[in-house]
């Protein structure tokens, strides 16, 4: 009865995910993994370049600060880079570990079932980073 198996539930919520991501970092990635290059991921990077921000509190207006990080949402590029990250998110869980995996908006389910002694040799390090 007892065989020793394990069951594993991770759920990501990943909806401010492309508020932090980097400009640089998205780009490569995109590159790598789609091959993009070229005119098209010059247009990309133009996309996301060039954005900035500032605020104003109690009447006082802050410096404007320029963006290298984030997605602007509401877009085709936007949905583009949103999707693309699904995909690799969801490949590069499985090429390690056998998985089910579910991706429901911006929520993402996994579930796999090992051996105790599976679980302890899986490099945890280098789950999302193939």
């Amino acid at each position: 009865m007892n065989s020793q198996q394990v069951t594993l539930l991770v759920l990501l919520d990943f909806s401010a995910a492309f508020d932090t991501v980097n400009h640089s970092m998205l780009l490569r990635v995109v590159c790598s993994r789609l091959g993009i290059g070229g005119t098209v991921l010059t247009w990309l990077g133009s996309y996301l370049s060039g954005h900035s921000q500032r605020f104003i509190l109690d009447g006082i207006r802050s410096p404007t600060y320029q963006l290298n990080s984030g997605v602007p949402q509401g877009s085709c590029p936007g949905l583009f880079f949103k999707q693309f990250f699904k995909q690799v998110l969801v490949s590069s869980t499985q090429q390690q570990i056998l998985s089910t995996c579910f991706i429901f908006s911006d929520r993402f389910r996994l579930i796999t079932q090992t051996s105790s002694g599976s679980l302890n040799k899986m490099d945890k390090r280098n789950l999302f980073y193939t």
